[in-house]
Parts: C-alpha cells; structure tokens; sequence
C-alpha cells in the first residue's frame, strides 16, 4: 500500500523467502553460462619436438597445455599460453574448442613468468571454427578482492575444457619474481599439479594466469593479468623481452636511511647462469644505475 515503507515490505519478503534448491541450481546454471561462454575461447596448444630414445632412434616428444585466445585481429588469432616453450620444436598445433586443428606458431615466449603467445593465422581457421569461438577479453587484477567468486578455466583438472568454481582467498602484492614485482592471487580451488589456465571473475574476464609451481592441492596461484599486459602486448607483437636474471626488491628512501644502503634495487638473489650471474652480480648488491640510468626500482 502507498502508506507502507518500501524499504521494510522488501527486507521482510527477503527475511521470509525459503531458499531451496531451486535455487542453488540456477546459481550453479548461471556460473556455468559464464563458463560455457569462457571456453568458446580455451584452446590446446600441443608442441611437438625431435628427440631420440636411449637407442638413438628419433622420437617425437609432445607438450600439451590450454590457452586462452585473448584478440583476434584481422589477420590472426593471438593465444596466450602457459606453456614454456622448448628448443627445437618442429610443430605448434592449436586445437579449438569445436575439435577443428590449426597449425600455428610462437611469435615470442617470456621465460620469466613462463608464458607465451602462440598465434593462428585467420586463413588456416574454417569458417565454422570462426563463427564459434570469441576472444575472453582481459580484466583487472588490481581490483581483486578477498572472498571475491572466481572460476578457474582452461585445464585446472587437467583436462582441457574443464572448470572450477571457488573464490579469491589471498591477494599477495610484491611478490618477487625474475626482473620483477607482481601481485598474486590465491584461490580455494584444488588443481591438479599439473593444470595450466586462468582465473576468470564473474564478468567472463581473465584476471589471472596459472603458473608453475603454484597449483595442485590446497590452495592454487596465479599472477594477476594486470602485471603480464605489458609483455602479453609486446610478446603479441613478436618482441622479446629483455633479460637481466634479478630477483631483488626496492631500495626505498626510508630503507636507505635506516639500512645505510644506496638507493636502488637490492639483490636477492642473482639466477644460476643468468645474465646478471655470469656478468659477476651477486646477492647482496646493489643496482643504482645501467649505463647512464639511475635505477630506483625493479
């Protein structure tokens, strides 16, 4: 009735509603809309490599990993990978959600986070394949939040096309990796050890990439997307990263005054046969300059 406080006649209907599981399924049904949405652009990248067994007879090892097609452009598909590549490979193949293969090729890997954009040129997808599946665009992993929901796509039960729902139980910033700080975003999902793929939110965005090391059971790891778009660009476009091998942290002013140290970037750790390790660096130093180039950051 107009007399009647909207605000009151709302909270009490929603007091008094009796959840069923009606309910629990069309929440289930819609969290799987999203999936079902994300996996139009999972993919399998499958490498394959020249070797030779212990008799010297050549064999052909097989990589397997899932990839998320993350643009397409007017003349390819741009596939970020978890995958590291290898030496050598004779063959990169792309086999898309539909089934359909595709040939395809490495325009540039980052051996630091360990990913790498595969791309598929729009020529050697059929027309069906092309009207299926959609790039999953990428999030913001800045914005992350604890308790946020969160479903893992790609293979994080190691098969590909296989999701996981859970939510976002730690958000770790500064986390040192090589020649870098990134922010980590930890889930309640059990992987297996294994699983490549990535971590989407609700909006069917990707906000994190699983790594190496940091899956399996318990709780599962990934780098949040916001610190990888600079290298996915750059990787897109074929350009190499440069390589330095530091794992190290800032040299803030305050550090500098209490530690009596330079400002600069403090060297944790110089990695084993790294470019920064056969140059003579060492833990312990302290990067103030390149060249001409003050250095106040990693």
């Amino acid at each position: 009735q107009p007399t009647e406080d909207i605000k009151e006649v709302v909270e009490s209907a929603v007091e008094s509603y009796q959840w069923n599981i009606t309910d629990y399924e069309n929440l289930y049904r819609a969290l799987g809309e999203i999936a079902t949405e994300v996996n139009k652009g999972i993919v399998t990248v499958t490498t394959r490599t020249p070797a030779t067994d212990f008799f010297d007879n050549p064999i052909e090892t097989e990589g397997k990993a899932s990839g998320v097609i993350w643009n397409i452009t007017s003349y390819e598909m741009l596939i970020l990978t978890g995958y590291r590549t290898q030496e050598g490979e004779s063959t990169v193949e792309v086999t898309f959600c539909n089934g359909t293969k595709a040939a395809a090729s490495v325009k540039s890997a980052d051996g630091r986070t360990g990913i790498a954009i595969v791309s598929v040129p729009l020529a050697s997808v059929d027309e069906a394949t092309s009207e299926q599946v959609r790039p999953v665009p990428l999030g913001n992993s800045i914005e992350a939040r604890l308790g946020q929901p969160v479903i893992l796509a790609g293979s994080p039960k190691d098969f590909v096309g296989s999701v996981a729902y859970g939510m976002i139980t730690y958000v770790r910033p500064g986390v040192q990796k090589e020649d870098m700080d990134v922010r980590m975003l930890y889930t309640d999902v059990s992987t297996g050890s294994q699983a490549t793929g990535v971590v989407v939110n609700l909006k069917g965005q990707v906000i994190g990439v699983l790594t190496a090391g940091t899956t399996g059971s318990g709780t599962t790891g990934a780098i949040g997307i916001s610190d990888l778009k600079s290298s996915i660009e750059r990787l897109s476009n074929g350009s190499s990263l440069a390589y330095l091998g530091v794992i190290g942290q800032d040299v803030t002013e305050e550090i500098s005054e209490s530690r009596q140290i330079p400002r600069g970037v403090y060297v944790s750790e110089a990695v084993l046969e790294g470019p920064a390790y056969n140059a003579g660096l060492q833990s312990g130093d302290v990067l103030m300059a390149l060249d001409d180039t003050e250095i106040l950051s990693v």
